[in-house]
């Protein structure tokens, strides 16, 4: 565990690939921070869902608004079929400064919701 204080801003990525897609659900990438209070929030990159499609890249910024305990990345890919593949999945407290980083257009992060302990 590594802590972060308040105002920190981080950086999230990755890739995802999904094949025979049919149904509508979510394909995601999330920042679940629990702060030194043991408060909780997640922040939520999203990708297209519903549908197959070749290699795609997201970018997000979020700021923490506490010290942090605790964060925790996770991928989600629910309520569809067929397959989804995620690549190099980062966090960061620099932006990337790959080529395909550079020509990303970088999404600012949210706080979604807060968390209960057992949707962690």
């Amino acid at each position: 565990n590594y802590s972060w204080c308040a105002g920190t801003r981080l950086y999230v990525g990755g890739w995802l690939k999904t094949v025979n897609v049919t149904k509508k659900g979510s394909n995601l990438i999330a920042v679940i921070a629990t702060y030194s209070d043991d408060t909780t929030e997640k922040f939520v990159l999203q990708f297209s869902s519903g549908k197959s499609y070749d290699w795609t890249y997201r970018l997000g910024s979020l700021q923490l608004s506490k010290t942090t305990k605790k964060l925790k990345v996770k991928v989600e890919y629910n309520k569809q079929d067929g397959e989804a593949f995620y690549d190099a999945v980062t966090l960061s407290t620099s932006q990337p400064k790959s080529q395909r980083a550079r020509n990303t257009r970088v999404e600012r992060l949210t706080p979604e919701a807060v968390v209960s302990p057992e949707e962690e």
